[in-house]
């Protein structure tokens, strides 16, 4: 099995991880939207702290040599990664592309908007 695999799950799941870390930060900032994406964080998280012991077992099973274990943990965070990666991606991109009212800041005259590219 290719070692480089390794370092392409390990950057697969940074990058999921980064994005939840955003979607997170940015919850707070919508009102609407972010309640459809704020019930399923707890899941999603979840879903990625299994991602992370399954990557770091399969890293440690490639250094054994122990191929069939590493084919098999590859296919388990592929799956989970299946599983996880839409809905992070969709609420990424939903609250990312939005605009965000600052909470505390709006007037009855006119509110102060964030818009995130």
């Amino acid at each position: 099995m290719n070692p480089q695999l390794v370092t392409h799950v390990f950057a697969s799941l940074q990058g999921l991880e980064k994005s939840m870390g955003t979607i997170k930060r940015l919850l707070p900032l919508f009102r609407e939207e972010g309640a459809e994406f704020a019930c399923l964080v707890p899941k999603q998280e979840e879903i990625l702290a299994h991602m992370r012991r399954t990557a770091n077992l399969l890293q440690l099973q490639m250094a054994k040599g122990e191929n069939h274990a590493a084919v098999r943990s590859l296919q388990i965070f592929y799956g989970l990664h299946q599983m996880v990666r839409p809905d992070i991606l969709r609420a990424f991109g939903t609250l990312s592309r939005g605009q965000a009212s600052i909470p505390g800041t709006e007037t009855a005259a006119e509110p102060k908007h964030i818009t995130y590219h």
